[in-house]
Parts: C-alpha cells; structure tokens; sequence
C-alpha cells in the first residue's frame, strides 16, 4: 500500500481555509469582547447614576420631608433599572446570535471550499 503525502500545491488551499477561518474567528471573539465591555460600561455608568440619584433623593427627603415625591422617584428608579436590565440583556443575546450566525456561515463556506477543492 502506498502513501500519499500532499505537497506544498496540494495542501495551500487548506491552509488559506485554516488561515481565513482563524481571522474571522478572532474578529468576531473580539468583536464581542469588545460589546461586552461595554455593556459593562453602561452598567456601571448607569448604577453610579442611579446611586447619585438615590444620593439626591435622600437629600430631599430630609431636606422637605415629601413622603409622595420620595414614592415617585423610587419607582422612576425602578423603572430605570428594569429598563437598563432588559436593554443589556438585548444587547447580550444580540451579541450571542451574531456569534452564533457568523460561525455557521464560516463554516458552510469551508464545508463548500473543502468540497470544491476536492
């Protein structure tokens, strides 16, 4: 039984398929690093907000004593939060499904490069 090695002709298209699936690999590793970074941005930036806010609050509560402005602003607050939570958690499941969608197509390309190659 003979064996076949591939030479340099032979083997370049695999490693171009290699080489491109490694780039966009690490694009799109870093492109969602970098979307969650900033979600996290957002996060702290909005709980610094949402404390300077409460910070306020407080401080009209002892300075007036208004018991209904106090309610209210609790529940803009509330309302902040939650909206803030769902935006990010969007946002994440975006991130995912680009991800996800990216790696099929990288994949269905080299599964059809491979086929044509052969």
């Amino acid at each position: 039984m003979k064996c076949e090695t591939l030479d340099w002709q032979e083997s370049y298209p695999y490693t171009v398929i290699i080489i491109i699936i490694v780039v966009v690999l690490v694009v799109v590793i870093v492109a969602a690093a970098a979307t969650v970074v900033v979600v996290v941005v957002v996060v702290v930036v909005v709980v610094v907000v949402v404390v300077v806010v409460v910070v306020v609050v407080v401080a009209v509560v002892v300075i007036a004593a208004a018991a209904a402005v106090v309610v209210v602003i609790a529940a803009v607050v509330v309302v902040v939060i939650i909206a803030v939570v769902v935006v990010v958690v969007v946002v994440v499941v975006v991130v995912v499904i680009v991800v996800v969608v990216v790696v099929v197509v990288v994949v269905v390309v080299v599964v059809e490069v491979i086929v044509v190659v052969k």
